[in-house]
């Protein structure tokens, strides 16, 4: 049953690859992705201001007695001193674009999947959460860039295995148009 739903979501995405809509390759830095991430961006047809972006992020969580930062989409439950944690998040959302042809406020939600090298409150790495995306949004008309900026916000998903996730996560994001 497994390799039929995996078969049907690569055919449904090779379909949306090759669709006459806007298609961006985006570098994303901080957000519930972490660091950073590669994402793919589109709409779900030219004319629509709906569309979707999915990706692959990184982060990384540091803890001694003297400092404590991290840039990952959850927070480690219990830290132990002086261990590098990571983590590998599959964030994906939909958004709809409100604006003119080349500027846009940008309102979306989305689902991020997490696998981290630590245990969360469930007792394994992998699990997922929620989230709400509000931004800004520059399409250019003549240089085949976007750019984007905003802000992401986790929230409590029932039955997700993680705890909780960073509270507002800011966001800047450079896309170019595929």
């Amino acid at each position: 049953m497994k390799i039929r739903i995996l078969f049907l979501l690569i055919i449904l995405n090779t379909g949306i690859l090759f669709s006459q809509s806007r298609k961006y390759l985006i570098f994303d830095l901080s957000g519930v992705n972490g660091v950073g991430a590669i994402s793919f961006d589109s709409r779900f047809n030219e004319n629509n201001k709906f569309g979707y972006k999915i990706g692959v992020g990184y982060g990384t969580e540091f803890h001694s007695d003297q400092q404590h930062f991290y840039f990952t989409p959850v927070k480690v439950y219990m830290p132990v001193n002086n261990l590098q944690y990571h983590s590998i998040s599959i964030p994906a959302h939909l958004y709809y674009q409100v604006g003119s042809s080349n500027n846009f406020f940008e309102p979306g939600i989305g689902i991020c999947a997490v696998y981290t090298n630590y245990t969360h409150r469930a007792g394994n790495g992998a699990g997922y959460f929620s989230y709400a995306h509000i931004a800004y949004r520059h399409e250019s008309s003549n240089v085949p860039l976007m750019f984007s900026l905003g802000f992401e916000l986790p929230f409590y998903t029932p039955g997700a295995a993680i705890g909780y996730g960073v509270g507002l996560s800011a966001f800047v994001n450079i896309g170019f148009k595929l």
